[in-house]
C-alpha cells in the first residue's frame, strides 16, 4: 500500500480556476438573455426567420442556464467539492499525529 497524499496548492489552483470559470458562465448566461431578448422585438424581425431564431435562442439561453445553474451548475458543484477537500483536508492533516511526528524528522 502507498501513501497518497494531494498538493494542496494544485487543489487549491484547480479551486480558483473553477470559480473564474463560474464567473464566466454567468455572464454568458446573463448575455445570453439579453440577446435573446433583444431578439423577441417585432421590429428586429418578423416571420419564420423570427420563429427559428427565437427558438435556437430559447435552447441557447437553456442550455447557459443549467451551465450557470444560479449558483447550483457542475462547476459551481465542482468547486464546493474542492473547497471541501481542503477543509477536510487541513485539520485531517494537522490533527493526525502521526503524520505530524513523521513530517517533523
Amino acid at each position: 500500500m502507498q501513501d497518497f497524499k494531494c498538493v494542496t496548492n494544485d487543489i487549491y489552483n484547480i479551486k480558483k480556476e473553477l470559480d473564474e470559470i463560474q464567473v464566466l458562465l454567468d455572464e454568458t448566461y446573463k448575455n445570453a438573455i439579453q440577446v435573446q431578448a433583444n431578439l423577441s422585438e417585432p421590429a428586429v424581425w418578423a416571420g419564420e426567420s423570427q420563429l427559428v431564431g427565437a427558438a435556437f435562442m430559447d435552447l441557447v439561453t437553456q442550455y447557459h442556464k443549467l451551465l450557470a445553474g444560479d449558483g447550483a451548475g457542475p462547476v459551481k458543484e465542482a468547486s464546493d467539492g474542492m473547497q471541501n477537500y481542503l477543509d477536510k483536508d487541513e485539520v485531517f492533516y494537522d490533527e493526525w499525529s502521526e503524520y505530524q511526528e513523521i513530517k517533523s524528522m
